[in-house]
């Protein structure tokens, strides 16, 4: 599954999904107390 990205592109794309996983870890942390 190779996509035609540009490396500025890859460079934008992998620390936004880290951040929406980990506001998400955070979010059930919460809830769950």
């Amino acid at each position: 599954m190779r996509a035609p990205f540009k490396e500025s592109d890859m460079r934008w794309e992998v620390p936004t999904a880290i951040e929406m996983r980990f506001g998400m870890e955070i979010t059930m942390y919460i809830a769950r107390r």
